[in-house]
């Protein structure tokens, strides 16, 4: 089972690689009422890494709780 987790790991983070790779054209990020300018593979490494703390805190909340 772990091999598996481990290979699942293995291909999402090459698919990810993959997608940083081909977007390296510049966008312009709206926020409230600021106007970003940065590059797509700038911007997809913040949502990646943005998405990854907001699951480890959601996995140490539930790992906090005491059982019933």
């Amino acid at each position: 089972m772990k091999n598996l987790k481990l290979i699942a790991i293995a291909v999402l983070v090459i698919i990810f690689l993959i997608l940083v790779i081909q977007n390296t054209t510049r966008v312009s990020v709206k926020l409230l009422f600021a106007t970003l300018e940065m590059p797509m593979i700038v911007l997809l490494l913040i949502t990646a890494g943005i998405g990854v703390l907001i699951g480890l805190l959601i996995a140490m909340a539930r790992s906090e709780k005491p059982e019933e």
